[in-house]
């Protein structure tokens, strides 16, 4: 099932032929590679011919190239005769030692519009931005969002309320919960009694051989980190606590305290690798009444539940209220928001997204029809007084209501506008 990513595709298409670099960034199998067989079929039906196009996925053992030089030479060489701006794709480029050399020898030529893929946040760090700074434009993609993963399963039904008629959303939106957004899970999807079913094992092992891949090439290679097992406990335990205030100190503790030894220095270092491969984020803590950052009290939300999910042996009946958090924090940074967790006086807003213009406030529950229950998810909105947007979005069937100007709006729909 191909997902069309019309968004990113928008992205890249607002940047095509201007003298920028195109950037993707994003956790390993979260579609970089699918995007740009998605552009460059746009680009065909735009008129541009095959030879005016470079494809080149470096996960292929087929280029192995030595150096930067060998890189750009073979590009050179390949499109030397060829008239017309020329699209060059590099999937997964900082494998090749030095990659740098090549993509700005490129860039200097005006013939060439580049477009390169990285599973790392090291991709843009050292040389390349000292390179290219103000050369490039950073698109950083993420895992399917709850609506390309309904329009992956139900491609036909594009049409909220059909979808609405037709299909159960709230068993997709646990499945969702369940087995995350990396788009090769819909493959495991298959038709049973009418209805679409996930294949639990395939997925399964599917999101093991991912975490396997993320923690052996993306951490311990470029880190060169030789206990695995440490790692490990500490990407559990992490994840395990999604949402929920975290330091380092608390994890080395933690371990410590069941005989396993570390040190702050490793715990951190770990951390760092783990955004850096964009398996986690974090969002740092912001006291709203004094418009500052805190230095402590942030959280670690995961790009994918699913993998999440596979680590820990969770599923969404046993903690379904970090689950739909986690979601929205993903879904406020997919909508490019800035997002943090936010404190005013003593209480906690779940996200504060956006800046000082455009600021909107989020408190998010699982079900808000007990009243006691309602008025504490309220409560941190109402204290605040100034004027921005403030919703607390739930799983209860509401429809937009309002009470004394926050809006509680059905999370379900609010993912799918």
């Amino acid at each position: 099932m191909l997902v069309k990513r019309t968004e990113y595709i928008e992205r890249l298409d607002t940047f095509r032929d201007q003298n920028l670099i195109k950037v993707i960034t994003g956790m390993r199998r979260s579609g970089k590679s699918t995007l740009f067989d998605l552009y460059i079929d746009h680009l065909k039906s735009d008129g541009v011919k095959d030879e005016n196009i470079v494809h080149i996925n470096f996960e292929d053992p087929t280029f192995d190239f030595v150096n930067a030089k060998e890189l750009y030479d073979y590009v050179i060489g390949l499109t030397k005769s060829i008239s017309g701006k020329i699209y060059v794709f590099f999937d997964e480029v900082q494998t090749v030692p030095e990659f740098q050399k090549a993509i700005n020898g490129l860039r200097l030529k005006e013939q060439y519009d580049l477009y390169i893929t990285g599973s790392n946040a090291y991709l843009l760090s050292g040389e390349l931005a000292t390179l290219l700074s103000g050369r490039y434009i950073e698109i950083h993609m993420l895992p399917l969002s709850f609506k390309e993963y309904v329009s992956g399963l139900y491609p036909d039904m594009e049409d909220v309320e059909v979808l609405r008629r037709k299909v159960n959303l709230t068993q997709v939106f646990e499945d969702y919960l369940n087995y995350g957004g990396l788009p090769q899970t819909l493959a495991y999807y298959h038709n049973h009694g009418g209805a679409l079913v996930p294949d639990h094992t395939a997925i399964r092992e599917y999101l093991e051989n991912i975490f396997s891949t993320i923690v052996y090439k993306d951490i311990m290679l470029r880190r060169n980190v030789t206990d695995k097992a440490l790692l490990e406990r500490i990407v559990k335990f992490v994840l395990d606590n999604i949402g929920q205030p975290i330091s380092v100190k608390k994890i080395v503790d933690t371990l410590e305290g069941n005989q396993v030894k570390t040190s702050f220095y490793t715990v951190e270092s770990y951390l760092s690798a783990l955004e850096e491969c964009f398996l986690l984020y974090r969002a740092d803590r912001y006291d709203i009444r004094g418009r500052e950052l805190l230095s402590t009290g942030y959280k670690y939300f995961v790009a994918d539940l699913g993998v999440r999910n596979y680590l820990t042996g969770r599923d969404a009946t046993r903690d379904i209220g970090q689950m739909i958090e986690n979601v929205v924090y993903i879904e406020l940074i997919r909508r490019r928001q800035e997002v943090k967790v936010g404190k005013y006086d003593n209480l906690e807003v779940d996200f504060v997204a956006g800046g000082l213009v455009d600021r909107t406030y989020y408190q998010v529950s699982n079900a808000v029809s007990n009243d006691k229950t309602l008025e504490r998810e309220l409560e941190p909105l109402k204290n605040i007084r100034d004027n921005y947007p403030k919703y607390l979005l739930t799983l209860d069937a509401l429809n937009n209501s309002n009470m004394n100007g926050i809006i509680l709006q059905n999370l379900i729909s609010w993912l799918l506008v």
